[in-house]
């Protein structure tokens, strides 16, 4: 049998998020969570990517339709990560996040451009597909394609390096 830990991350301004982590058990009762982990899915229903990436016993998701959809959420989970996402407008949507490598997973990039923060998340699907949006203000758009080999990419005119969230960068 596999226990399993609920995790209510975060709730932003537009979605909520529910993440039920399965964490695998290891011999003698006890149970083996892995320390990081990177997985990425699609979200049931929807053109919407969603990404978690695991750091110690802190995760940091993505929900995200390169579009109008982009939330962050932080909080606590195991290994392979099922949940579901409500939209603000819609019924509620399930996802499964796998484990995946590099360069699958959570990438983030920020910028000032005219005294405003730009903020960009993108979801990397260990196939390429991508999707990414970017919050300026309390708009969002779509962000533009990140390059998966370099991770460069131009917003607001400026050439910026997006970063993979992971253990090294929280």
């Amino acid at each position: 049998m596999r226990p399993t830990e609920t995790v209510s991350v975060g709730r932003a301004a537009t979605a909520a998020l529910l993440i039920m982590a399965t964490i695998g058990a290891c011999g003698g009762g006890g149970t083996s969570v892995p320390k990081n982990i990177r997985a990425v899915g699609r979200v049931s229903g929807s053109d919407t990517f969603v990404a978690v990436t695991k750091y110690g016993s802190g995760i940091d998701a993505y929900v995200c339709d390169g579009k109008t959809v982009g939330e962050t959420f932080r909080g606590r989970a195991g290994k392979k990560v099922t949940g579901r996402f409500t939209p603000t407008s819609g019924p509620s949507l399930a996802f499964t996040a796998q484990a995946a490598e590099k360069p699958a997973g959570l990438y983030r990039a920020r910028v000032v451009a005219n005294g405003q923060t730009i903020t960009a998340g993108w979801v990397l699907l260990p196939d390429g597909e991508q999707r990414g949006t970017q919050l300026m203000g309390v708009v969002v758009a779509p962000a533009p394609v990140l390059n998966g080999t370099s991770n460069v990419v131009r917003i607001a005119g400026m050439t910026v390096t997006a970063m993979a969230i992971d253990e090294s960068n929280p």
